[in-house]
């Protein structure tokens, strides 16, 4: 299985993938600093991806196009994944034992 090249993805894809990478980066950070758990953090920003794909990726992907908006809309949807997995760490750390 190959993985696709980032630079022929459509330009909303594109914008998806980097507000991923860097939340995700920058979520990592922040959990590593924080003493949570990494794993959960992991396990959060997966399910919290997998979940948006599922319910609203493929009625968001018919309906955005290549324009700024939609580009925007892309990114703020990167952007902002990740940081239910900080949230799940958060959650399991203050429930801890």
């Amino acid at each position: 299985m190959r993985l696709p090249n980032p630079r022929k993805l459509p330009a909303t894809a594109q914008a998806q993938f980097w507000g991923l990478a860097f939340s995700f980066a920058l979520g990592l950070h922040f959990t590593n600093q924080a003493g949570y758990s990494i794993y959960a953090f992991i396990l959060g920003f997966l399910l919290a991806w997998a979940a948006w794909e599922m319910s609203f990726g493929l009625k968001l992907a018919a309906k955005l196009g290549s324009d700024t908006r939609s580009v925007v809309i892309a990114l703020a949807i990167g952007l902002a994944l990740p940081w239910f997995g900080l949230l799940l760490a958060y959650v399991l750390y203050t429930f801890r034992p």
